[in-house]
């Protein structure tokens, strides 16, 4: 009953392959450019260029700071660090066994991030969402005992 843009299409492809390329340049960054004792620092080094990108666009661009957004963008950085650095250290202990960490971890992000919803937030689950989030589960534990 309702129209659907063709560029609502794409995103889906678009997730995809941007969720690849950042999960292969991680994993090609660790294997290959980190030493163990630099998995720390590399994921500050992701998040300092994102500051100073950010920080970029602000200051040329029209866009006001506030300290609500200030506040936001230090705890989302925070937990996104230690995301990636708990990625890398995963990576590291597992000889960069992408094929068992990405589906792993990416799977308990969306489960987290849906037990968060409901405790935080209240959110309702339809039948799809609870049977999207069972059969990630499902995968999970079939690549875990593969």
């Amino acid at each position: 009953k309702h129209e659907i843009k063709k560029i609502w299409i794409l995103l889906p492809a678009l997730v995809f392959l941007g969720n690849g390329i950042i999960d292969t340049t991680i994993n090609y960054t660790n294997l290959h450019l980190l030493a163990a004792d630099q998995i720390s620092l590399f994921p500050i080094f992701i998040f300092l260029s994102a500051a100073v990108i950010g920080g970029l666009i602000i200051l040329f661009g029209q866009k006001r700071l506030t300290r609500k957004s200030v506040m936001a963008g230090i705890i989302l950085g925070i937990i996104n660090y230690f995301s990636v650095y708990a990625l890398l250290k995963a990576l590291s202990e597992l000889h960069n066994n992408g094929a068992y960490v990405f589906p792993i971890f990416n799977t308990g992000i969306v489960v987290l991030t849906a037990a968060l919803g409901l405790l935080l937030f209240k959110e309702n689950l339809n039948k799809m969402n609870k049977a999207g989030i069972v059969v990630a589960v499902l995968s999970i534990i079939l690549v875990m005992y593969s």
